[in-house]
């Protein structure tokens, strides 16, 4: 069975943008992973192993989903784990309203099929790296570190990854979901 997860794909101009902050951070922190130009995103779901008639009926109920299209913000690097071995290493997300709408249709599409649902509060984030390796300690702002630290973008659709992880890039999009257009 492979493993799945929803998520929304990163412009590739953002994408550029942030393989550019992964270089230059990363003379300043110990990452066994970086993560592939072409694998950033923002996850909204992680499935886990499912078998493909499951993911069949998950790709319909998703197709339902009727939140419109917005605009994210990133605004610099953050970590999770202590602040001097970060476990990972990401780009800050701004929660907003619309992101929240998508990530609760999402779960609520997946827990009708079954799919356990969330408990964690959820963190916008685009992870860079992960897997701290222990061979030095943070000990600087990386935020310093990075040029241009806000990048925007407009959401108009999200994804269906299936994950290899034996590949490079990783993350291919099984199938991709508009998002409502506005008026705007």
């Amino acid at each position: 069975m492979n493993h799945y997860f929803i998520g929304i794909k990163v412009p590739n101009e953002v994408a550029q943008n942030l393989s550019q902050w992964q270089q230059l951070v990363k003379p300043y922190v110990s990452y066994r992973g970086w993560v592939h130009e072409s694998d950033l995103h923002l996850t909204l779901k992680f499935l886990g192993p499912v078998s493909e008639q499951r993911v069949a009926q998950l790709a319909e109920q998703l197709e339902e989903i009727t939140v419109p299209q917005f605009n994210l913000s990133i605004d610099g690097l953050s970590h999770f784990g202590k602040k001097e071995q970060p476990r990972v290493l990401f780009a800050k997300v701004q929660l907003v309203d619309p992101l929240t709408d998508l990530k609760e249709d999402v779960e609520k599409a997946a827990a009708a099929l079954g799919f356990e649902q969330e408990k964690r509060s959820y963190k916008p984030h685009i992870t860079l790296a992960k897997k701290w390796k222990g061979e030095m300690t943070l000990n600087t702002n990386l935020n310093n570190k990075i040029n241009d630290p806000i990048n925007h973008f407009r959401v108009e659709e999200f994804q269906l990854f299936k994950i290899h992880p034996q590949n490079e890039p990783k993350y291919e999009v099984v199938k991709t979901f508009a998002l409502k257009e506005t008026g705007e």
